[in-house]
């Protein structure tokens, strides 16, 4: 099989492998010498081939086969050590086979690629002890770190967990305040607290203490990027450990920014974060401001989190000079997304978008923020960027498996989702709150609802819900500039239940041209009403 192919065809190579693969992988007869069968360079290829495409038959071959590697020996008998081997492939192809260092296993011999990389610190970022051990009773260096990145083998430990390996190069000096080109410390790229731990407790005396609050090169420190990755763990263990809670970043981004960035879990991080800090007596921020100006309070809204929102109003976040977030700044975390199919896409506008606006504008006016004409319409703006003005939904009371499942369906102790159904926005607006109907939505039940069928009577509410508080914003310019006055302003409010959301969203754009006085006016009335 070996004589029928040309090896300086790459695609005949890689025809001959998948045949060996397949070959090796049964192997029932007697081992052969690969030596006997393949040049050196073929062996090599071979074993590269392997790691690259995850597969291990021909690495498991070899090593029954007894086949060892051995170094190219310079003039004076020393072997060459600048050499690019199957091992330093585990890394670029994030593959994983201990195996592979049964025929490099040489740790006297430490080859290095053109990179820097070494098998000693492959050793380390796959987690192998036993090889790690060898090298280091070899008189490797437990700082050695990559030219390039700057990664030390502690780096390479760390960063995938290994306790290990982190605890043998701890206990030979490893310096666990080393920082790589990107000015990464081992505790920076740590997610586990037990490997941070071990950090604190076993790192040599020279090189204490450890430093917490060690920032990179964008000035992100440990802490910031425990809260990002939402470890909340992690995060506890950090502050316990002294780190500073409102230190900011390059560019001005404090702990309480990070938080109100996550994509999930971040009313959990932002109460167990300010929870902590309470338990240590640490006093933090809530007003801090990033180089934009921008405060917690208006990340958390931005990004529409009502229960981040409601904490940091509760810790009495300055409401007094709160900007209310533009269109750009919601952008943030809801970005429409053509790839989604049309059930996907309003899934995740009606359960997500629609029932986190209104909660956060709930918490915002319950506090005493004022709105204004300018901010309504922002919402609004971004209601009908996602298409919440598009979807109609068909519902079928009569339908029996559709009436069944709604009636299952308990949004509050005493309202199932076929009576919400049926009411009016008005009727709906006084039995729910906006808050009630997030919770509902974020809730496992709600969760559960695959079938688009039952999916849409989840939506029917979500966007009658919204239109209770766009006709309070658009009943007065509906009366002033629509009518001019020629309807009583009851006759007006008849007239606007039957408009569309959609219908209520022109009024509303056509009542931001209208001047500063007549705003103020409708902002007044809104109020009063």
């Amino acid at each position: 099989m070996r004589r029928a192919i040309n090896w300086e065809i790459e695609e005949e190579r890689r025809y001959f492998f998948r045949q060996l693969d397949t070959l090796v992988k049964n192997w029932t007869q007697q081992l052969p010498n690969l030596r006997d069968i393949f040049r050196p360079d073929e062996i090599d290829w071979l074993l590269k081939e392997s790691v690259w495409r995850h597969s291990s038959s021909f690495i498991y071959f070899a090593v029954r086969t007894g086949y060892k590697d051995e170094p190219t020996l310079d003039q004076d008998g020393k072997p060459l050590v600048r050499r690019a081997t199957a091992v330093h492939l585990l890394c670029i192809a994030s593959s994983f086979d201990a195996e592979i260092f049964k025929i490099y296993d040489r740790l006297d011999v430490n080859y290095i690629d053109e990179s820097g990389l070494t098998h000693y610190h492959v050793a380390c970022k796959q987690g192998l002890q036993d090889v790690v051990r060898g090298f280091l009773e070899l008189s490797q260096d437990p700082n050695g770190i990559q030219p390039g990145t700057g990664d030390s083998p502690l780096h390479f430990a760390a960063k995938h967990g290994f306790n290990g390996v982190v605890e043998l190069l701890l206990r030979r000096g490893a310096n666990p305040n080393s920082a790589n080109a990107q000015g990464l410390t081992p505790l920076r790229i740590i997610y586990k607290e037990s490997t941070a731990k071990m950090l604190f407790e076993l790192s040599n005396e020279r090189y204490r203490p450890v430093l917490v609050d060690a920032r990179d090169n964008e000035g992100w420190t440990p802490l910031h990027v425990a809260l990002a990755e939402g470890c909340k763990k992690m995060a506890e263990l950090l502050l316990r450990l002294g780190a500073d809670p409102n230190l900011a970043n390059a560019e001005g981004e404090t702990s309480l920014h990070v938080i109100c960035q996550l994509s999930r879990d971040v009313d959990n991080v932002a109460e167990s974060f300010i929870k902590v800090c309470d338990d240590l007596q640490r006093t933090v921020h809530i007003d801090a401001r990033d180089r934009l100006g921008r405060t917690p309070l208006q990340r958390a809204v931005s990004c529409l989190w009502p229960d981040v929102v409601r904490l940091l109003l509760d810790r009495r976040a300055d409401l007094s000079s709160f900007v209310f977030p533009t269109e750009s700044h919601f952008d943030q975390r809801f970005k429409p997304c053509p790839t989604y199919t049309f059930y996907k896409f309003n899934y995740i506008l009606n359960f997500e978008l629609v029932s986190s606006a209104m909660a956060v504008i709930e918490c915002l006016e319950e506090k005493g923020y004022a709105l204004e004409l300018g901010n309504v319409l922002t919402i609004i703006k971004l209601f009908a960027k996602h298409g919440a003005f598009d979807t109609s939904v068909n519902l079928e009371l009569d339908n029996k498996k559709f009436t069944s499942k709604a009636k299952e369906i308990r949004i509050i102790p005493n309202l199932y989702l076929y009576d919400l159904i049926q009411l009016k926005p008005k009727e709906a607006a006084n039995l729910l709150t906006y808050t009630d109907y997030y919770k509902f939505t974020c809730s496992q039940t709600c969760k559960g609802l695959y079938n688009p069928h039952h999916v849409a009577c989840v939506m029917h509410p979500c966007k009658k819900l919204p239109k209770e508080f766009f006709r309070r914003w658009t009943l007065y310019p509906f009366w002033e500039q629509i009518l001019h006055y020629r309807l009583p302003i009851l006759c007006c409010d008849m007239i606007i239940e039957w408009l569309s959301n959609k219908d209520l969203y022109h009024i509303c754009l056509a009542a931001t041209t209208q001047s500063d006085e007549s705003r103020k006016k409708i902002q007044y009335q809104v109020q009063q009403n």
